[in-house]
């Protein structure tokens, strides 16, 4: 089937960083499934999360989130507004959030896919655990990033330390389960 091989040259691309390539190919994935299956099939919101993946990770975040947008509402009309891939599209946009320093977006987003996902799983589930592990590495990336660019500001513009801005929002944004500050964790 063409979709199939479109979207595994898609895969292909992105894996290589060759993002415009991939892009082309998941539209053209896209194209194939929209005119094969209508525009309410989960082949055609696998082809939307595709392209919006890329499109993130090659810097297009708001061109993202349009399309994983689009993705959930087609999953929403054909799998129903509580289904797990509804649940993993919100997960997807919480990390572009994240990657965009949209992080009280990013964490609303993230709460739904949790609660959805939840419910479906239960609190104790390793899918459960993977998400908050995901997340926790999204945000320390960010951090890493924010911190290296002002690492490097101070070096080039002063000899003065400089915390970077969003440290403490990086740190304390998600209320994970045993992530207390030192006076909470001796009370």
């Amino acid at each position: 089937c063409m979709t199939t091989i479109y979207h595994t040259l898609g895969n292909l691309y992105k894996d290589m960083k060759r993002y415009k390539e991939s892009i082309e190919n998941y539209q053209k994935d896209l194209e194939i499934s929209r005119k094969n299956y209508g525009d309410v099939h989960p082949q055609v919101a696998t082809s939307y999360y595709w392209l919006a993946i890329v499109l993130a990770e090659s810097g297009q975040k708001e061109k993202g989130l349009d399309y994983m947008a689009r993705c959930i509402e087609v999953d929403m009309k054909y799998c129903g507004e509580n289904s797990l891939r509804v649940a993993a599209g919100y997960f997807e946009i919480s990390k572009i959030l994240i990657q965009s320093r949209k992080f009280e977006d990013a964490k609303k987003f993230f709460d739904l896919n949790l609660k959805m996902e939840q419910k479906h799983y239960g609190d104790v589930h390793p899918l459960i655990a993977n998400r908050y592990f995901i997340i926790g590495v999204e945000m320390r990336e960010q951090s890493n990033a924010e911190e290296h660019q002002v690492d490097q500001h101070v070096k080039d513009h002063s000899s003065q330390p400089v915390e970077p801005a969003h440290h403490r929002e990086l740190h304390c944004l998600f209320n994970y389960p045993g992530a207390h500050t030192d006076q909470q964790h001796h009370n």
